[in-house]
C-alpha cells in the first residue's frame, strides 16, 4: 500500500495511524538533522555546552555522528527501507529515546532553566509517539515494515 489510491480503501483508523506515524517521524528526523548539523557548524559553542554539563569535550562530536546515523535510521523507518532489518529500526528508536532522556536529565542536573530542556522534551515525546504509531502501522500492514 504505497500509493494514494491504496490508502482510500483503508479504514480511517489505519489512515490516521499512518498520518500520525509519518508526521511524528518526519518531525523527529528534522529535529535530529538540525541537531546533528549544529554539533558541527557550531562546534566550539556545542563543545562548551557539553563541558558546562559536566561531560568531556570529546563526547560531543561522537554524539554528533550518532545523530547522523539516527537520521539515516529514521529515514529507513519512515520510508520503509526493507533492506534495513527491523531490529536496527527498533535500536534507532531506543537510542534516540535514551539520548533525549539523558539530555533532559543532564540539563536538569546542572539546574539550567527548564526552557533549555524543551528540545529534549520534544524529542522524547516525538520518539514515543513515533514508536507507538510505528507498531500500529506494522500491525495494520501485517508487520511488513
Amino acid at each position: 500500500m504505497n500509493n494514494a489510491a491504496d490508502t482510500k480503501s483503508l479504514p480511517s483508523g489505519t489512515k490516521t495511524n499512518k498520518w500520525v506515524f509519518h508526521i511524528s517521524t518526519g518531525l523527529l528526523t528534522l529535529m535530529y538533522l538540525g541537531g546533528s548539523t549544529r554539533y558541527f557548524v557550531e562546534y566550539q559553542a556545542m563543545s562548551d555546552i557539553f563541558v558546562g554539563l559536566g561531560f568531556p569535550r570529546w563526547l560531543h562530536p561522537v554524539l554528533g555522528v550518532t545523530k547522523i546515523f539516527a537520521v539515516v535510521g529514521l529515514l529507513a523507518i519512515n520510508l520503509n527501507w526493507t533492506v534495513v532489518p527491523r531490529w536496527l529500526k527498533e535500536w534507532t528508536f531506543a537510542g534516540i529515546f535514551f539520548n533525549a532522556s539523558l539530555a533532559l536529565l543532564a540539563h536538569q542536573m546542572v539546574q539550567e532553566p527548564l526552557v533549555l530542556s524543551v528540545p529534549a522534551v520534544m524529542v522524547t515525546a516525538l520518539v514515543v509517539i513515533s514508536r507507538v504509531f510505528y507498531a500500529r502501522v506494522c500491525t495494520d500492514e501485517g508487520a511488513s515494515r
